[in-house]
């Protein structure tokens, strides 16, 4: 990933007039993470037999507005801001306001409960929970395949300064099925390995972007209230 990150630094630096203040990293974080996603996506198709067009990897994230008082979000501030880097569906009917605040989606489901991680063999179940919001995509496949979700964030001391969510989903397939020929024994087997070996090393990447992404998020802050004055 490093050998790809200063691929980025070459690409962006050598536009012409490129604009360094503006910009600070030197590269564009959102194509960087995209790319971590996407290479989280192979893997996990690789590792379930899954087809790449049946796993989509998406990563939301905001930037916590905090009081003077309080560490935390207030509860009408936590439902506003969040933005995609990847995963946005073209034929989704709602944008990603209207799927926070929608209490039967998934993204409403997390943030709600303020979930750490979360994972599902069984997409139905949670559509039976009204804790899954039935996708156009989801509605092409007869089965309704499988999701988890990992809460990663820039944190220093007690504050958050820009918190996301990963989401993993298949559709069509599980990541476990018992009919299926696959390497994994159970649906728990498959998680662990998820929880314990995977996601740990994309957390490392995606949380030091988080904190780089703040900065640049902090810089470009003072740079246009020194404007506006």
């Amino acid at each position: 990933m490093r050998k790809i990150k200063g691929e980025f630094i070459k690409d962006e630096t050598n536009k012409l007039h490129y604009n360094y203040k503006e910009n600070i990293l030197l590269y564009n974080p959102h194509r960087y993470l995209e790319r971590v996603c996407d290479e989280l996506k192979t893997l996990v198709s690789d590792i379930t037999h899954i087809d790449l067009e049946y796993v989509s990897v998406s990563f939301i994230y905001k930037y916590p507005k905090h009081s003077k008082k309080n560490v935390t979000e207030s509860e009408s501030e936590k439902w506003n801001g969040w933005k995609w880097i990847t995963g946005k569906d073209s034929t989704a009917s709602f944008d990603l306001k209207e799927l926070v605040n929608r209490k039967d989606s998934y993204y409403h489901y997390l943030v709600a409960n303020d979930k750490t991680a979360s994972f599902e063999n069984d997409k139905v179940k949670l559509i039976n929970q009204q804790r899954y919001y039935v996708s156009e995509k989801d509605g092409r496949h007869k089965k309704y395949g499988s999701i988890s979700a990992h809460k990663m964030s820039f944190k220093h001391n007690n504050y958050t300064f820009c918190t996301g969510y990963l989401i993993i989903s298949t559709y069509g397939k599980k990541f476990y099925d018992y009919y299926d020929e696959n390497e994994f024994r159970s649906e728990a087997e498959f998680e662990e390995i998820l929880f314990e070996q995977i996601i740990p090393s994309f957390r490392k990447l995606i949380e030091t972007e988080l904190g780089l992404l703040y900065l640049r998020h902090n810089e470009r802050e003072k740079i246009l209230k020194h404007h506006k004055k």
